[in-house]
């Protein structure tokens, strides 16, 4: 029994002893931690002008006539581009499952937690499954609330948020949402 004590406290001792050795840190690795600090101190510059995208999606919720709040209204949320220039591509709008509502309800779309602003906000009105917009208006501030009337029923909409560099847009994402009733 003692040898067997013995014998576990000497190798012990010798592992313990043979992990306080450094390794050699070759020229490579320096290099190689240099180009990596370098690297991170671009990423932080580039979030400092302002090319890092917050991807929370705007919320939409429906309040409906009695004022009760129901959230997690059916909708889609795509980012089309960021950080670079526009591209000729058409959107073609996604089929949408519609959201459930009545006759005097109200959407609300709120879009504050988006990082950084969008320079303009559009809502809307699109021919499903196409690349037409029938009807589109600028949205001020940061949220838009839609009456719903029987206008408004079977239809497919769309939040466009635009970012730009003076007149160049180069930034942009949809929400996609579309209106039956219950």
């Amino acid at each position: 029994m003692n040898k067997i004590v013995i014998i576990l406290l000497t190798l012990l001792i010798i592992s313990g002893c043979s992990s306080v050795e450094e390794a050699p840190v070759s020229q490579e690795s320096k290099q190689e931690n240099k180009e990596q600090i370098i690297k991170e101190e671009v990423v932080l510059q580039n979030d400092k002008q302002g090319s890092s995208f917050n991807t929370k999606i705007p919320s939409i919720k429906r309040i409906s006539t009695n004022e009760d709040l129901k959230v997690g209204f059916d909708s889609v949320y795509t980012e089309i581009f960021w950080n670079s220039t526009e591209n000729n591509v058409p959107y073609n709008f996604p089929e949408v499952h519609f959201g459930e509502i009545e006759i005097g309800d109200t959407i609300y779309i709120d879009w504050s937690m988006i990082k950084p602003k969008p320079s303009e906000v559009s809502l809307m009105q699109v021919k499903k499954h196409s690349e037409t917009v029938v009807e589109s208006k600028v949205v001020e501030g940061e949220v838009v609330n839609i009456k719903i009337g029987e206008n408004e029923l079977g239809k497919q909409y769309a939040v466009q948020f635009l970012w730009k560099d003076g007149k160049t847009v180069t930034g942009k994402s949809m929400l996609n949402f579309r209106l039956e009733e219950e």
